[in-house]
């Protein structure tokens, strides 16, 4: 049987966040009026609807202006927010029900995408943030053990722990010359989230190291099945190093 506490919390929750005052106006303390309890929802309705317009404030720049501001008006309006919630962000909620409002085009489809894996990659470094700190914290001695890559058998290649992967099917957020689709790999360098597009040798190199962890040059060679000399794989393993995609511990 479900808390009674927790399900009348859930209750007021979900009619507060979508300013049902209806349904909770009865349970008002001596004191509080209906007039008060609207002032309140009001003000959490305009709170929330700023919240999502941030959030989602990249993927506002492919629509019409006013659709977008009417879309998250209705979202904020019927989607209620749940007690106790600490699933994905309001703004990723929407993100999800937008599609099922509007006929999406392809570029709109992959400025959504691009937004989720951003949202994915900080949803990520919060839930590895030991790995995420220590991998960032290599990164600065990273160039210069990255001479030496190849030549000193204990160096070993580690790449970022916190990476995410999304397809663009448009050339919208990749230039014209791009050719799609493209398999785009997101990762976090401090404060920033980078982007790179690479080759198939390149993500089967990220996928070998993502399930070996730290490793040298020679088993890293006898791990792939993209089969490539060793100057040719050190040459991609350095290229990782250089955006920062990986580093030399």
């Amino acid at each position: 049987m479900p808390d009674p506490y927790r399900k009348q919390l859930d209750k007021y929750a979900e009619a507060l966040s979508i300013a049902h005052n209806d349904e909770v106006v009865g349970d008002l303390k001596s004191g509080n009026t209906a007039d008060m309890l609207k002032m309140f929802t009001d003000g959490n309705l305009d709170k929330r609807f700023n919240k999502v317009k941030d959030q989602v404030e990249f993927v506002a720049e492919f629509f019409d202006e006013e659709e977008f501001e009417e879309q998250v008006v209705t979202y904020v309006k019927t989607l209620p927010l749940l007690a106790y919630d600490t699933g994905i962000s309001d703004g990723e909620r929407f993100l999800d029900w937008l599609p099922s409002q509007l006929e999406l085009s392809e570029e709109q489809k992959d400025a959504i995408r691009c937004q989720q894996a951003r949202h994915k990659i900080e949803d990520v470094a919060r839930e590895n943030r030991l790995a995420h700190v220590s991998f960032q914290g290599q990164l600065t001695v990273a160039e210069k053990l990255a001479e030496d890559f190849g030549e000193d058998d204990k160096l070993q290649i580690q790449v970022n722990p916190i990476c995410v992967r999304t397809t663009f099917k448009t050339t919208a957020l990749l230039g014209d010359d791009a050719e799609v689709p493209a398999i785009v790999q997101f990762y976090p360098v401090k404060n920033d989230i980078r982007t790179a597009l690479l080759e198939d040798d390149g993500l089967e190199l990220i996928d070998v190291l993502h399930e070996s962890g730290p490793t040298t040059l020679d088993n890293l060679q006898a791990a792939m099945t993209f089969k490539m000399s060793r100057d040719e794989l050190m040459e991609l393993c350095l290229e990782l190093v250089e955006i920062k995609l990986a580093t030399i511990r």
